[in-house]
């Protein structure tokens, strides 16, 4: 995605282009007319009017009054020009996140927030642990909360960077409906399994790990920042390392400019650094995933072109959807999320006696 594509398609969102009264555009698209490289999934899409902007805009509006409210009502330490600011920097990550997402299908989470955002507001907010997660959170979690799938579609129209209105509808009842589940199953997790939770090992079905690196990252950054990442310091290459990963790409564009028919347009230097660093964290479910999108996105793909295009992406959406429903169902069912688990019987698949995939504790 080039900077003119992304200038062209963030044009399309701004007040010039707002409809207010929706209720009398239908919000249908021009149906594209021989066009055989269209993706059929969004060929289906333009069956559906579309959503219009001010829908956007109400939802924003509504969401930039409450934010601060939450902010403040929860001691947050986070001063409301900070949170202007993670606004602002959300705005600027879509831009790049969403073609991230576009050309190589990987949307980063809150698990692996960028540092940069943490650098950002450690030193915006020095000594301020609990400012710098409420920021992270602004500036960047906003991110995965939206479906950009058609954002950055080149074949499509004007409006593309617009969703369908049931998709739109549907996305915004299942955020609520998912932050009041999220809120209260968490809550409930905690207070059966605490000591579990705050301890280094925990057990074959409850970790703290990812909410404990999470506050971690936030002391180092939002209370130790000077005194780690600073110039001079112990760890003063993680902020300069940034400036390695401007240069890290050049060699392949050089590569790819100068000997094309080496394709080394192919190596995407972001994802193969963050992948490279996720190694470390590979379990048996994790190589199980890699082999299913493998079978999917190469030997289905190469070898069954027609049934690829027609149930893959419905196929993905279900064992992400049935994955979801079997984690939330097994949770209070089987795992004990209220307080009382009712285990498997124990075999080899499922071992009762230490970590499900078998992974080795610490010594």
């Amino acid at each position: 995605m080039s900077p003119s594509n992304l200038c062209k398609q963030w044009k399309e969102f701004t007040w010039n282009n707002v409809k207010w009264k929706f209720w009398n555009d239908d919000g249908m698209r021009e149906q594209p007319m021989g066009n055989e490289d269209i993706d059929p999934h969004y060929a289906q899409m333009l069956k559906y009017p579309d959503a219009p902007n001010s829908w956007y805009y109400a939802t924003f509006m509504v969401s930039f009054v409450v934010a601060p409210v939450v902010i403040y009502k929860n001691d947050s330490t986070l001063p409301w020009w900070g949170f202007v600011i993670a606004v602002v920097l959300a705005t600027i990550s879509i831009l790049f996140l969403g073609a991230l997402s576009a050309v190589t299908n990987v949307t980063l989470s809150i698990r692996e927030s960028p540092v940069s955002i943490n650098m950002i507001t450690g030193y915006l907010h020095p000594g301020k642990p609990m400012a710098n997660m409420y920021f992270v959170l602004y500036s960047y979690s906003t991110f995965p909360r939206i479906d950009f799938e058609t954002l950055f579609n080149p074949p499509c129209s004007r409006y593309d960077t617009k969703l369908p209105r049931p998709a739109f509808t549907a996305q915004l009842i299942g955020t609520l409906l998912g932050a009041i589940l999220n809120y209260f199953l968490i809550i409930s997790i905690i207070d059966n399994h605490r000591d579990t939770l705050l301890s280094v090992q925990g057990t074959n079905i409850w970790s703290g790990q990812q909410p404990q690196a999470y506050n971690s990252q936030a002391i180092a950054w939002g209370g130790l920042s000077h005194e780690l990442f600073s110039v001079g310091m112990r760890y003063q290459w993680v902020p300069l390392s940034y400036l390695v990963g401007l240069v890290a790409p050049v060699p392949f564009w050089l590569v790819h400019r100068y000997w094309p028919k080496l394709r080394a347009d192919y190596l995407f230097v972001p994802i193969i650094w963050w992948s490279a660093g996720s190694a470390g964290a590979l379990t048996p479910w994790s190589c199980l995933t890699f082999m299913i999108a493998f079978a999917s996105q190469w030997w289905i793909r190469t070898r069954y072109p027609s049934w690829f295009q027609k149930y893959n992406y419905p196929v993905g959406a279900a064992l992400d959807g049935g994955t979801q429903v079997m984690v939330f169902s097994l949770s209070f069912a089987v795992e004990g999320a209220t307080g009382t688990s009712h285990l498997f019987p124990a075999w080899w698949g499922a071992n009762q006696g230490g970590n499900y995939d078998r992974c080795l504790y610490l010594g």
